[in-house]
């Protein structure tokens, strides 16, 4: 089965030293590997940033250079 993707929350809006959360919960069979991009790019390498094996990203202390769009990136064998 394809990867199916839920993200949440859609549009957000943080506070400058907030702590970022961004939700992707991917099904499919195989299960999906799940990445994140960042204005079409891939996340910079940064020890604020985080992404879990459950798809969470987190950026701790949230800054002027973390404006952009996010995008959840799910994928398996069959798609």
């Amino acid at each position: 089965q394809r990867p199916r993707i839920s993200i949440w929350p859609l549009d957000a809006t943080f506070v400058r030293g907030d702590t970022m959360e961004l939700n992707c919960q991917a099904t499919g069979d195989p299960v999906p590997a799940v990445t994140w991009e960042k204005n079409d790019l891939p996340l910079p390498l940064d020890p604020r940033i985080r992404v879990t094996e459950e798809g969470v990203l987190t950026i701790e202390e949230v800054n002027n250079n973390d404006r952009g769009l996010f995008r959840c990136i799910a994928v398996n064998t069959k798609g």
